[in-house]
């Protein structure tokens, strides 16, 4: 026998077993059977994709058997939907082609399966069971005549459901009819040790003796709800116990600098005299300095002229150069920049210094600065 639901405001069925549940509109024009499991079903689908992450509806297509004023749902297959346009259930128009070549092939399959497109339902996660503009425009195009469902799911896992349906095939926008209904979760049955997971079957009711009463869950305290708090407070005092233990036993890291020894600056030791009446520069061409120099730049000012002369690597190296002064005061400059972009600087002056000694042909150790007692040769 099948389980008749009331012409109540509204009603609750509940889908247990293998029962068949009928639903019939208040003005008596049509009448839809559903399959405890097919309702499951989508009870369940509907419910983890509106309560889950991004709460997203979702919506199916009912096939079954039609009857003048009677239809019979045995099973739903679901609507492509990418949600290019947000998480509600709003056909792009690449999904709506494939939905419209999915009826096509549904429609040309109706012999040989024996089940026809009965409608489609869409879920409302967020809003009302009201049906939508762009939904009554989709059934307009795709669904025209057959019956429309909105279906809302609760963080219970509870789920309501509004039929729309059509007076005529003529008629483009499905108007509601009450009643609205509920279909709550299969009620949670404890197996015993080493039972498999099955639903048990439900001995079918006859409709006079279903009444319409509303089905209440009462609330069932949980044996273990008292183990959640002090596991909690546990997990925490070892947290807190761990963090004391680290940071009493925490030492920072001291850091031992090492003593280091300046390297001592190597003099450029820049002279300037005259030899057989011409000038005479030198410097300390093996330093490291002029070594590893970038640039080696010598300035003389000679009274008011100025002779900026930038020394190839070799002139650097030599350590002397030759100029001839016409004024009686003339002052060096000794420039060499590093790689670093560090410049060293080294000056010295002569005065009224003339001598008549004759110009050499290489250094002698005479030419080197007083005092540095080296002698190198070219």
């Amino acid at each position: 026998m099948d389980t008749l639901l009331q012409s109540l405001p509204t009603a609750k069925l509940v889908a247990s077993g293998r029962n068949l549940c009928l639903w019939r509109a208040l003005s008596g024009q049509i009448q839809v059977s559903f399959p405890a499991s097919v309702l499951e079903s989508i009870r369940f689908e509907v419910s983890r994709a509106g309560n889950g992450v991004g709460r997203i509806g979702i919506g199916g297509v009912l096939l079954g058997e039609r009857t003048e004023g009677a239809c019979s749902v045995v099973d739903w297959i679901p609507i492509q939907c990418d949600h290019s346009r947000g998480p509600s259930f709003l056909l792009s128009p690449r999904d709506e082609m494939t939905l419209s070549s999915r009826l096509d092939f549904l429609s040309s399959q109706e012999s040989v399966t024996g089940r026809q497109v009965l409608g489609w339902f869409a879920a409302h996660p967020r809003g009302s069971l009201v049906l939508g503009r762009e939904e009554a425009e989709l059934h307009g195009r795709l669904f025209r005549g057959k019956l429309s469902l909105t279906v809302k799911p609760d963080q219970f896992g509870a789920l309501q459901i509004a039929i729309h349906g059509c007076q005529d095939s003529g008629t483009e926008t499905p108007a509601l009819m009450e009643p609205r209904f509920a279909v709550e979760p299969l009620p949670i049955v404890r197996r015993e040790s080493g039972q498999r997971r099955r639903l048990e079957p439900v001995e079918p009711r006859r409709a006079s003796d279903c009444a319409p009463v509303a089905v209440t869950r009462a609330p069932t305290p949980s044996a273990r709800s008292w183990r959640t708090p002090i596991l909690a407070a546990t997990m925490l005092l070892g947290a807190v116990l761990v963090s004391a233990v680290a940071a009493r036993t925490y030492r920072a890291p001291t850091t031992i600098f090492a003593p280091q020894t300046a390297t001592p600056i190597e003099m450029l030791s820049l002279h300037a005299k005259h030899r057989a009446g011409r000038l005479m520069v030198s410097w300390n061409g093996s330093a490291a300095q002029i070594n590893f120099a970038s640039q080696v730049t010598l300035i003389l000012h000679d009274g008011k002229k100025t002779i900026r002369r930038v020394l190839s690597r070799a002139d650097a190296r030599a350590g002397i150069q030759f100029f001839t002064q016409t004024s009686p005061q003339i002052s060096a400059s000794l420039v060499v920049e590093t790689p670093t972009g560090a410049v060293i600087i080294e000056n010295t002056m002569v005065v009224n210094a003339t001598t008549s000694e004759p110009l050499p042909s290489r250094v002698t150790p005479d030419m080197l600065p007083p005092g540095s007692g080296r002698f190198q040769k070219f």
